[in-house]
């Protein structure tokens, strides 16, 4: 069997992962003018304002999420030079960006408002936790926002629980979809023999860290 020197991989319905999302709007842009025969540069435009509409409402929604008090300082933050740049590109930091103001105004009115978390916006939280955490590693530690939530919030301290288990699950999960094959391939040549024997001593140490934190709140 012969393979042309030409040939490129070609990406299967299996190989996609949530990092595809970041770049949703500028597609969305792009179908459209190619839908209504427009031509390369106003193809690229649409693409762009797209990207401003995306960012422009993600931030809006965290403005409106966020606690009094500090509505402003996510307004200021959105307008920051940076993130409308990046807001007026095909740049993946634009959904990034978006989301994240969004996800951080809704965790910090749980930890500073005195009223329930609807299911609404407890599902978003989900979603972007999954979506966040594929963007990059660092994003990963977002999730940590959820913990300082009141538990009242949450529906008692049993369901706050499970609710940021099941955020930082969701997270997990959404960085192993778009890097475990990465990971996999990375450590085929390690010694995995140590690292097995050091699974365990790792999860007890977790496991003693939460039991800990659980106490203290």
């Amino acid at each position: 069997h012969h393979h042309s020197r030409h040939s490129f991989p070609t990406r299967r319905s299996s190989d996609l992962n949530p990092q595809a999302v970041q770049y949703l709007p500028q597609a969305l842009g792009i179908l459209l003018a190619r839908l209504i025969g427009l031509g390369f540069y106003p193809m690229l435009l649409m693409g762009r304002l797209f990207s401003v509409a995306a960012y422009t409402a993600l931030a809006a929604l965290a403005v409106s999420a966020a606690p009094r008090g500090s509505k402003e300082i996510f307004s200021a933050a959105a307008l920051l030079p940076m993130g409308l740049s990046l807001a007026g590109s095909f740049s993946a930091d634009t959904m990034v960006l978006g989301m994240a103001f969004l996800f951080t105004a809704l965790c910090f009115a749980g930890m500073t408002e005195d009223k329930p978390v609807s299911f609404v916006r407890q599902a978003v939280l989900l979603v972007l936790a999954a979506l966040l955490a594929p963007a990059k590693a660092i994003y990963l530690g977002m999730v940590a926002l959820v913990f300082p939530m009141k538990a009242e919030n949450l529906g008692g301290r049993l369901r706050s629980r499970i609710f940021k288990a099941f955020v930082c699950a969701a997270a997990l999960i959404g960085w192993l979809a778009a890097n475990g094959t990465t990971m996999a391939y990375m450590l085929r040549s390690v010694d995995t023999e140590r690292i097995q024997l050091a699974i365990l001593p790792a999860l007890l140490l977790a496991a003693v860290c939460v039991a800990a934190w659980y106490k203290l709140h």
